[in-house]
């Protein structure tokens, strides 16, 4: 389970990609999670 700190933190990812999230974020473990932000990190850069 992820804490809401990280919950927080994808979610302004989600809105500065401006994606609407496709998982429950609850549900993801703490890999899934990092995994999950780097891989928005990524877009955003691509798309900056």
């Amino acid at each position: 389970m992820i804490t809401e700190k990280q919950k927080d933190y994808i979610l302004d990812l989600y809105k500065e990609i401006d994606i609407e999230p496709e998982e429950d974020l609850d549900n993801l473990t703490k890999q899934q999670a990092s995994d999950l932000i780097e891989e928005l990190k990524q877009i955003k850069e691509e798309i900056s």
